[in-house]
């Protein structure tokens, strides 16, 4: 439940334009730029901290955060072109627009994400620590 409070409240938060809900295009984007923030959390909840911070691996757990968040963010820039493609009815050019600085503008906020999915599961797995020692 309290994942879905949080989730819920983040889209909340992150929709700051209700007309958003009025066009289905814009709603669309807003929706897959919500779930990729919700993919980026996961994936360093559920496989990159168990699997490197948690076994004292940081070097992997670096270099696989930077992996993670190169193909997350672009990834997610696609399936934003896929859906303004879609609606614009034409897949002429469709990375036309892409670039070095639009990637890189979009990482912090995955990054974000995956920050948070790190903290959580690190302050969850110390909270279970500190209550087995109970």
């Amino acid at each position: 439940m309290l994942h879905v409070f949080i989730w819920l409240f983040g889209a909340f938060l992150n929709l700051r334009d209700f007309s958003l809900l009025a066009d289905p295009e814009l709603l669309l984007v807003y929706l897959i730029s919500t779930l990729f923030l919700a993919v980026s959390f996961y994936t360093f909840y559920f496989f990159v901290v168990p699997q490197f911070l948690e076994k004292k691996r940081y070097y992997l757990f670096l270099l696989t955060s930077c992996i993670a968040l190169v193909i997350l963010t672009f990834i997610g820039y696609s399936s934003l072109f896929l859906v303004k493609t879609i609606f614009g009815h034409s897949f002429k050019n469709f990375y036309g627009i892409y670039s070095l600085k639009m990637h890189l503008s979009g990482m912090p906020v995955m990054a974000i994400a995956a920050a948070f999915g790190t903290l959580f599961k690190v302050i969850l797995n110390w909270l279970a620590e500190f209550k087995s020692q109970m």
